[in-house]
């Protein structure tokens, strides 16, 4: 049997001892004008707790260990080659030695709760199973409990579908080869009233969560690691009037990829809200809007708002796939009315802060417009070689209404477009 754990790391929350699991991650690099790539391992610690009286964490790393980073920031001492936290409520972050991000730990203290399940339900309790495909219909829920393993993936289609708990769904055992067909880690298409909750999704081998089709999803509070190619954090695809808040999100891959089209489904993509979550991004976007519509139809993408995410890493070689904050205007599509506030992004090892651009990449034709976009309140905490780029196509399909409100990086607040690494004449921008 896999070995589903890490053994670099030991956990103890209260004297007890917590299992920390082994999760693959993608270490992309260049050499010689080619790419290579390292599949390491982190750990990832999960567990809840009540929080009557704190939940004292303990991490012990099984090797010799010089510094210590935790993010998001929360308080700990670093004595005796040992990391103490005293949490007074949940939360979750990163725990880095020695600037390791690939052989880091993540922490998910989450506060113990009843997901009050009924109905009809699909349940795994505490261990390991062997799933394979789930299948879920219209008014069923999926409860993993906290200490479920489930080895699984699944493929829901109609309205009223919950998934809740505190367990893992993990894609490890499945085929994951990228020229081979590969299936989703959560994939549901055609619904309204869709709920995900709680769960950690690991190791997907191609998309991890998909939603297709549908009117009316909440996402919250979702842990995920990815490192297979494509293993895009969340895919919403023509859908619309979603909320997506409290999440945790690693990938070799965007972590959140607003699209009108998915296979042989498309639709336009109304309002949408990501809020309050943590994303890290080993290659490609970390958020990203478009490219993939109908040409026929010429898809609309409106009314979508990215507030409060902090961004622990982004890094992507390729010019196409770089950019935090990204926008592929493709196949007739217009996209408008989109916020990036509250915007905090740790470091960009290669890539860049935003790139708002007209494709043909995935695509038989490029967009018709960008418009009415506020980026408001972003910063950058490290200095990067130019901060994005806005390119329209030409004078009728162009960027109009572009607004940089408040944007820093490196402590320096960004005056003008001289800021950017290219802008041209098809995209008007105001720096304020």
């Amino acid at each position: 049997m896999r070995d589903i754990y890490n053994h670099r790391y030991a956990v103890t929350v209260n004297g007890e001892e917590k299992k920390v699991l082994a999760a693959p991650v993608k270490n992309a690099y260049f050499y010689g004008g080619w790419r290579y790539f390292d599949i390491e391992e982190m750990g990832v610690c999960l567990f809840s707790h009540d929080f009557a009286a704190p939940a004292q964490i303990v991490i012990r790393p099984q090797f010799a260990a010089k510094s210590v980073r935790v993010r998001p920031e929360t308080p700990y001492t670093f004595e005796n080659g040992e990391v103490r936290l005293s949490l007074q409520k949940g939360a979750k972050f990163s725990v880095e030695f020695d600037n390791d991000i690939y052989g880091n730990l993540f922490v998910f203290a989450e506060e113990k709760r009843d997901f009050a399940v009924h109905g009809d339900v699909v349940s795994f309790p505490a261990g390991v199973h062997d799933a394979g495909e789930i299948v879920l219909k219209a008014g069923q829920t999926l409860y993993l409990e906290e200490g479920a393993y489930v080895n699984g993936y699944v493929k829901a289609a109609g309205d009223d579908i919950r998934v809740c708990g505190y367990g893992v769904l993990c894609g490890t055992d499945f085929e994951h080869d990228d020229e081979k067909p590969r299936e989703m880690l959560f994939c549901a298409k055609h619904g309204k009233n869709l709920l995900v909750e709680g769960v950690f999704l690991l190791d997907s081998p191609a998309w991890t969560l998909c939603v297709v089709g549908y009117d009316g999803v909440k996402i919250d509070n979702v842990k995920q690691v990815g490192s297979a190619r494509n293993s895009d954090g969340l895919d919403i695809c023509a859908s619309s009037n979603v909320v997506i808040e409290n999440c945790f999100l690693r990938n070799y891959d965007d972590n959140i990829s607003v699209k009108a089209q998915a296979g042989d489904i498309w639709g336009d993509c109304r309002n949408i809200v990501m809020k309050n979550c943590v994303l890290w991004g080993d290659c490609a976007h970390s958020m990203l809007i478009g490219p993939e519509s109908n040409p026929a139809e010429g898809n609309v993408y409106e009314n979508i708002v990215f507030e409060n995410i902090r961004v622990l890493e982004h890094k992507e070689y390729h010019e196409l796939y770089q950019g935090v904050m990204a926008i592929f205007a493709a196949d007739n599509a217009v996209i408008r009315n989109v916020r990036w506030e509250n915007i905090e992004v740790d470091n960009i090892s290669y890539g860049r802060l935003f790139s708002f651009t007209f494709t043909e990449a995935y695509a038989t034709t490029v967009g018709r417009k960008i418009e009415n976009v506020l980026m408001k309140n972003v910063n950058l905490r490290l200095p990067t070689n130019g901060c994005g780029v806005a390119a329209g196509f030409d004078a009728e399909r162009k960027i109009s209404g572009v607004v940089v409100e408040n944007m820093v990086v490196a402590n320096q607040k960004v005056k003008s477009e001289s800021a950017f690494i290219y802008k041209n004449e098809f995209a008007e921008i105001k720096v304020k």
